[in-house]
C-alpha cells in the first residue's frame, strides 16, 4: 500500500495524460514497472521506483509552473515609466497614466509599451514574441505597433490605441494565465 502512496503523483500524471489523449507515456511505463516489481515480490525496489517517480513529477511540475510564469510575465509586463509628448514637450510619466490618443515616444532599445500607430519616425522592431517572425520588421509612419515588442533601432512617436490590459500582449498573457 505504501508503494501506491509513493506513486500517487505518477498516477495523477497518467490520468492527466489520458484526459489529453496521450495513452502511452513514460509515467504509464513506470507504473507498469512498479506493478511488475510488486507482482514479482521486489517491494523495496517498487517503493524506491515510486519514490523516484514522485520526485521526477515534482521537478516536472516546478519546471512547467516556472515556464508558465515566465510566459505570462513576457506578455503581461510593461515598463513602469514612459515618455509622453504633451504640448510639444516630452515628459516622463507613470505607465498607468496613459490613455487612448496620447503620444508616446519610444527610443531604440526600449520595449514598446502600447498598441498604437506610428505618427512619426522609422523603426526596426523585433516582433517575434507576438508573431513568431524570426526577422525584425521595418516600420514607418502609419504602421501599427504592438506592446511587448522591442524597438531595435530608430525613434518613434506612437499614438496610443490600447494600453495596459487592453493590449494584444496583455490579452495573450491573460489567456496563458487561464490555461
Amino acid at each position: 500500500m505504501g508503494v501506491l502512496y509513493l506513486s500517487r503523483d505518477v498516477f495523477r500524471f497518467i490520468w492527466r495524460d489520458f484526459k489529453a489523449g496521450h495513452f502511452l507515456s513514460m509515467f504509464l511505463i513506470g507504473a507498469i514497472m512498479v506493478v511488475g516489481m510488486i507482482a514479482s515480490g521486489h517491494l523495496i525496489l517498487a517503493a524506491l521506483a515510486g519514490l523516484i517517480g514522485g520526485f521526477f513529477v515534482k521537478i516536472i511540475e516546478k519546471t512547467e509552473d516556472n515556464s508558465k510564469k515566465q510566459l505570462i510575465n513576457v506578455f503581461g509586463g510593461h515598463p513602469s515609466r514612459v515618455w509622453l509628448e504633451k504640448d510639444g514637450v516630452e515628459i516622463e510619466v507613470d505607465f498607468t497614466q496613459l490613455k487612448v490618443g496620447d503620444i508616446v515616444i519610444v527610443n531604440a532599445g526600449e520595449i514598446i509599451p502600447v498598441d498604437g500607430q506610428i505618427q512619426e519616425g522609422l523603426a526596426t522592431i523585433d516582433q517575434h514574441i507576438l508573431t513568431g517572425e524570426s526577422q525584425p520588421v521595418e516600420k514607418a509612419s502609419g504602421d501599427k505597433v504592438f506592446a511587448a515588442t522591442l524597438l531595435l533601432s530608430g525613434r518613434i512617436r506612437i499614438r496610443v490605441e490600447m494600453a495596459g490590459e487592453e493590449t494584444v500582449a496583455a490579452q495573450i498573457g491573460q489567456v496563458l494565465n487561464n490555461t
